[in-house]
């Protein structure tokens, strides 16, 4: 996936297709025992795998955000 500049991204699917998998592991907040087994997620000019869970929390809500249908799980807060 590539989001430019101004553009807004909405991810679609049907139950069980890996939706709120790919979200919460961009976001950095995979349940317990989740991980990132390859690949990389880049926004802006770093890479999201590598920064810290206090340089992730700056980011979420502020640059990068996610909209849920219902309520948000225990790991986002």
């Amino acid at each position: 996936m590539s989001v430019d500049k101004g553009e807004i991204l909405g991810i679609v699917g049907e139950s069980g297709s890996g939706k709120s998998t790919t979200i919460y592991a961009s976001l950095g907040i995979l349940g317990k025992g989740g991980r990132v087994t390859g690949g990389s997620i880049h926004y802006e000019d770093r890479e999201l795998l590598k920064l810290s869970e206090e340089e992730m929390r700056r980011l979420r809500g502020k640059e990068i955000s996610l909209i849920l249908r219902t309520n948000p799980p225990a790991r986002w807060t």
